[in-house]
């Protein structure tokens, strides 16, 4: 009898050996039988499989040096709990169990047999620790990311909240100092920039994915415009929403407030004083299409495309961080979206974001939207 047919007679057990040698010692007792095999019996058919080959005989299929079932039983491990020197010892142990079994079988094994043996069963183990590794990389990520997510969203609602609260004061004459009042205004913005671009941005760069919820988009569009109040008075622009009233679509409320928001803003920093900024809405064939058109005077030529680069400025005014245009990009991208400009020599530039009225499927979304209230 062969090495490779010992295993597949005697796997059961084998596996049933295996257990017994871990369950208590390197395994809780009480964890049960399956989450405790894992994937170990698709892992001994994989061992068989390159046995089988290495003497010589045909195989069904042929398999590479990489071991997607030990990687499975890396990521399975950790979400149990173990550690990594637990997982290495697995392999340890199942080396063991069998040459166990061949000396009890009889058989002798060659060098060859034992280097393949011992080579395939360290590969296996660095796999499992390799994707263990990445997997809990990428979870303290997600997790840190969540965190300054919570922080900026917590931010950014006592300042939306100081940002009205100032608003109705300089409007009521109780702020009389020009100057000073122009400090804080731009403060105020430049902080609430700050914050909304960090929420984005740990969405689309954290995998954190789309949460997409039902938005009346008139509502949401006229919040938005209220938000950037400071900024257009301080300027005297008048900005004006045109929407269907009940137009509604169904996307992620924090990515598209970031995107629209950065479109106001910008056509509110780049506008004429004394001009007139319009945001609109149209529905057409299942999608939805966002306009912001500004008072700007047109873009220089040959630079349209530049513009949504990040840390791209092309104006005078550097008092942004040069990521507006470039989060709006990514935003309409995540939402199976485009984002245009069209260019108005003379007169200014109306910026498109067109994106589907329903929200796309994605294996990082959520399952389901959430209705309005």
């Amino acid at each position: 009898m062969r090495l490779h047919e010992l295993i597949a007679v005697q796997k059961d057990a084998i596996l049933q050996r295996w257990m017994d040698r871990v369950r208590g010692t390197l395994a809780p007792s009480s964890l049960p039988q399956p989450e405790l095999l894992d994937h170990l019996g698709d892992y001994l058919d994989e061992l068989v499989e390159v046995l089988r080959q290495a003497e010589g005989e045909s195989a069904a299929s042929t398999r590479s040096h990489e071991s997607p079932v030990a990687q499975q039983h890396g990521h399975q491990r950790l979400v149990l709990g173990f550690d990594v020197p637990v997982l290495v010892h697995e392999y340890g142990v199942l080396q063991d169990c069998l040459l166990e079994f061949a000396e009890r079988a009889g058989l002798v094994l060659s060098i060859s047999q034992m280097r393949l043996m011992v080579a395939r069963l360290s590969a296996g183990a660095a796999q499992a620790v390799h994707h263990y590794s990445n997997a809990s990389d990428d979870e303290a990520r997600k997790q840190a990311a969540r965190h300054s997510a919570f922080l900026a969203h917590e931010l950014r609602n006592p300042l939306q909240s100081a940002i009205l609260a100032f608003t109705v004061l300089r409007n009521q004459g109780a702020a009389p100092n020009e100057k000073a009042t122009a400090v804080v205004a731009r403060s105020l913005a430049r902080l609430r920039d700050l914050i909304d671009h960090s929420l984005a941005e740990v969405r689309l760069h954290a995998e954190l994915g789309v949460a997409p919820e039902w938005i009346l988009v008139a509502r949401f569009l006229e919040e938005i415009r209220d938000e950037s109040n400071v900024e257009a008075e301080e300027k005297q622009i008048t900005v004006s929403v045109e929407s269907a009233p009940h137009t509604r679509i169904e996307a992620d409320p924090r990515l598209l407030r970031s995107a629209m928001s950065n479109l106001l803003r910008n056509a509110i920093k780049f506008s004429h004083r004394h001009s007139r900024v319009v945001v609109r809405a149209t529905s057409s064939a299942g999608r939805i299409s966002f306009e912001v058109e500004d008072a700007c005077g047109g873009l220089p030529p040959g630079q349209v495309e530049k513009i949504f680069d990040p840390f791209v400025q092309l104006g005078t005014d550097r008092s942004g961080f040069g990521l507006g245009l470039a989060i709006v990009k990514q935003v309409s991208e995540s939402h199976g979206g485009s984002l245009r400009v069209n260019n108005l020599p003379g007169k200014g530039c109306v910026f498109m974001l067109d994106i589907p009225e329903r929200a796309q499927p994605s294996p990082r979304s959520s399952s389901s939207a959430r209705e309005l209230p």
